[in-house]
């Protein structure tokens, strides 16, 4: 390793243990009765309750709430994570991964089976996300591990050290920012491991400050469930019951996945292309209003020049219309690319130039005013639905250029339809499982473009061909091109990472973590 990534290693380290050492001067303790007037929501003997058998006897509830929190000196919202340190995985690896690539959004963690890859997503997202009543948090617990530090690109940094010897159950969750810290709070669980909320009153706290923090990250789990730190309506893990712990163990593959194989064996890809069609869909309409503002705008400017002098006071020169015919040409020719999609009606540029020659004088003169009109009112609206109709069209044409005998179109009535030879429609649920996969990761690229920041991928290779795994990762950034989306992957393919290989974050254990 160059003597510079060493070095940059090292500084990282070091700020990981000066957070280390800075915790205990931090944490502020609270009584059960403190911790009632906080919280508002549960009774003493409720808070007193938690001291029972289930929890060790020196447990202590710490926290800093978010009403102290100043983030006023932030200089920009987190959307990226550039560095992260985990300690004691599983009770012996020890890994630093530096995510900072200012060529590329995509990285990709390689390394031996059972070394920690889907682990390592899978904290990720459980430590960040701030929705409850998920299993999230008991994830966590549930994880060996001694410490992990995630930090962001605005400096930002969540910290989480487990709380007991062997690796399991409560941690302590702290955020930092510039050495000072924003927030911190010990999470306990009960003897099984499971955190929930009857025993952490102030566990809302950390959602709240985890939404204020402002991360939003998608995960596409090697099942291929779709999860995220938002409302979506493909995330299907949100409930208000309580936490499954055997869905948990199976998460974390303590459990052989046949006994899941009934929810798994079949992958319908019918939700993700409905919500692709109603995610476009949505956006043409946003477009569109954006469009018809601009084009009446265009309409009083007619109107007034119309009113302030005469209709066709003065003779047209052939030079003009020759001009203006271009215009109308130029107009038809953008138009057939919106029409492709249905964002646009097929603009007659023949017909108008027809009409336009047979007329003469102040005739033409006034045609050419009104036609201009349209012309300007026309050119608003599809300026205004340029960037959706670039995003549609890069999205089917990425796909199709996987696709050998079919291809996918889409229609603004329709929605996205699958063609086959002989230009008949194919159901979803006919295609190939490695055309499956393939339009589930894309599907779920374009859903993830206008609200997620971390897109987290576990496997993308699944059911893929040798040429699809090649070309998978330029199709992904393709496909997200515009947002401020960062891949984050975990895979063993060798096509996947031969064509990735400055992406590439190899799991290598360090010595202890120095």
């Amino acid at each position: 390793m160059p003597d510079k990534k060493n070095k940059k290693f090292s500084n990282k380290k070091k700020a990981a243990k000066k957070i280390s050492t800075k915790l205990p001067n931090t944490l502020r303790n609270l009584t059960a009765k403190e911790l009632v007037s906080l919280t508002h929501t549960k009774s003493t003997n409720d808070v007193l309750s938690i001291y029972d058998s289930d929890y060790p006897a020196d447990t202590i509830l710490t926290s800093k709430l978010p009403s102290n929190i100043d983030l006023s000196n932030i200089s920009k919202q987190a959307t990226s994570i550039r560095f992260i340190s985990i300690e004691l995985l599983f009770g012996y690896y020890n890994y630093e991964i530096d995510f900072e690539d200012k060529e590329s959004s995509l990285s990709i963690l390689y390394g031996d089976n059972g070394a920690g890859k889907t682990t390592i997503l899978s904290l990720i997202f459980s430590l960040l996300s701030p929705i409850s009543n998920r299993g999230d948090k008991t994830f966590v617990a549930q994880t060996p591990f001694k410490k992990i530090l995630i930090e962001f690109d605005n400096g930002i940094q969540v910290y989480a050290l487990k709380l007991q010897d062997d690796l399991l159950g409560g941690f302590n969750v702290s955020i930092f920012y510039n050495d000072d810290c924003l927030f911190d709070l010990n999470v306990v669980s009960n003897n099984e491991n499971i955190i929930r909320g009857e025993y952490n009153p102030l566990l809302g706290e950390l959602e709240n400050v985890l939404k204020i923090i402002g991360v939003k990250l998608y995960y596409l789990s090697d099942d291929r469930r779709v999860r995220t730190t938002f409302p979506s309506s493909l995330d299907l893990s949100t409930t208000e019951q309580r936490v499954d712990r055997y869905d948990v163990l199976r998460h974390s593959r303590a459990f052989s996945d046949e006994m899941y194989e009934e929810k798994t064996h079949h992958l319908d890809i019918r939700p993700v292309l409905k919500n692709v069609t109603d995610w476009i869909q949505k956006n043409t309409i946003d477009a569109s209003n954006s469009g018809e503002e601009s084009a009446n705008s265009v309409y009083v400017n007619v109107v007034d020049t119309l009113a302030s002098k005469p209709l066709g006071s003065k003779k047209i020169s052939e030079t003009v219309v020759s001009k203006f015919e271009k215009t109308l040409k130029l107009l038809e020719q953008r138009s057939d690319n919106f029409t492709l999609y249905g964002f646009a009606t097929p603009f007659p540029s023949n017909k108008f130039i027809e009409l336009l020659r047979k007329s003469e004088g102040v005739n033409r003169a006034t045609i050419m005013t009104v036609l201009n009109l349209r012309v300007e009112g026309i050119q608003a609206r599809l300026d205004a639905l340029e960037s959706i109709k670039n995003i549609v069209s890069t999205f089917i044409e990425t796909i199709n250029e996987f696709l050998h005998d079919k291809k996918i179109t889409f229609n603004l009535l329709k929605g996205l339809l699958i063609i086959g030879r002989g230009n008949i429609e194919i159901a979803p649920n006919k295609l190939s499982s490695g055309e499956k996969q393939l339009l589930l990761i894309l599907s779920n690229t374009l859903l993830a473009r206008d609200k997620a920041t971390i897109f987290i991928i576990d496997e993308p290779e699944l059911s893929l061909n040798v040429k699809w795994q090649r070309i998978l990762s330029d199709a992904l950034i393709k496909c997200s091109e515009g947002s401020q989306i960062q891949y984050i992957m975990a895979s063993h393919s060798i096509e996947l990472i031969t064509g990735c290989r400055k992406q590439v974050r190899k799991l290598v254990e360090i010595d202890n973590g120095k």
